[in-house]
């Protein structure tokens, strides 16, 4: 099993949305605009998204939701099989989609509490996939 050790979602600005980390202390704003700003650059210079970056031991893989409106982020160890980080980064991303509508990501007040159903589908799909 792929260990995932951090997801996040960002708005297309690198605004913090919803995270699910378990020991990570990165700082999540500081994260998003860096993220955000590679994506942009990366458009700007090769015409194609993000898909992925390494930094130290770890491997970040890419995907946007709801049509690029927001940015999902998994961290994994660079020695995870990428063609494996990236289904399960479609799961995570099918999943935040079939959560929730193109509405209430557009009418979201800022209360993280909202996206708690989200998180208890990943705790209970991480804790699923490493039986």
């Amino acid at each position: 099993m792929t260990k995932i050790d951090a997801v996040w979602i960002f708005s297309k600005a690198g605004i913090p949305i919803v995270d699910f980390c378990k020991q990570d202390s990165v700082n999540k704003a500081l994260f998003g605009g860096a993220v955000s700003a590679i994506r942009t650059f990366t458009q700007e210079i090769s015409g194609q998204n993000l898909k992925s970056f390494r930094l130290g031991e770890f491997d970040y893989t890419c995907t946007t939701c709801f049509n690029d409106k927001l940015i999902l982020v998994l961290k994994s160890s660079k020695k995870a099989k990428n063609k494996h980080v990236q289904k399960i980064c479609k799961v995570i991303k099918d999943m935040f989609e079939n959560l929730y509508t193109n509405e209430e990501i557009n009418n979201w007040d800022g209360n993280s509490e909202f996206f708690d159903k989200f998180k208890e589908k990943l705790e209970v799909y991480f804790k699923m996939a490493s039986i």
